[in-house]
């Protein structure tokens, strides 16, 4: 007898079911798998959507709030500056009634005889520069000016005359130093 011939029909017939039954499962399997799949990506389309609009929701409320960030900064820094700004105001203001004050006592305290040139002050060094026909007057100013209240806490650093003067006037500079201001 030859080998490998099937003398059973029954057996031929059971393999071609099965063959025919794992074939038809395998299509069901996979129809199965393919419905399952569509009805995935039609739940998840619809997700997919409404996280899409979400997203570019978010990314709006962002950019805005971005842009109110910057423009918090950036009124923050005028708002510094602004106040800076007032600050150097208000010292302008009290150094000026200071500077006018000053000023006024220096020329209340002037005698006749003497015309000033020049006159700076700072916190720290008044300078008064000016020219005398009598140079005996300039001790009178100073008793004068110490004499006011505005002078009382100045004292005399440097008091010095042009003696090689050609003309009748004489040249002067009095140095004066408030006592505890920072130089």
């Amino acid at each position: 007898m030859p080998i490998g011939v099937n003398l059973l029909p029954w057996r031929e017939q059971r393999a071609q079911r099965q063959t025919r039954h794992l074939i038809l499962t395998l299509a069901a399997t996979a129809g199965i798998g393919l419905m399952i799949m569509w009805a995935a990506s039609l739940a998840m389309t619809p997700a997919q959507d409404k996280q899409a609009e979400e997203n570019a929701e978010l990314s709006v409320k962002l950019k805005q709030r971005v842009a109110q960030k910057n423009q918090r900064i950036a009124l923050e820094k005028k708002r510094s500056a602004l106040t800076q700004r007032t600050q150097v105001i208000r010292n302008l203001k009290a150094n000026s009634h200071n500077t006018l004050t000053g000023l006024s006592t220096i020329a209340s305290a002037l005698p006749s005889s003497i015309t000033l040139t020049r006159v700076e002050q700072t916190d720290a060094v008044i300078t008064i520069d000016g020219t005398t026909a009598e140079p005996q007057t300039l001790p009178i100013y100073l008793t004068r000016l110490r004499g006011k209240s505005g002078f009382a806490d100045v004292s005399l650093r440097r008091l010095s005359a042009d003696d090689s003067a050609q003309t009748r006037q004489r040249a002067f500079q009095i140095t004066a130093e408030r006592r505890g201001a920072a130089r």
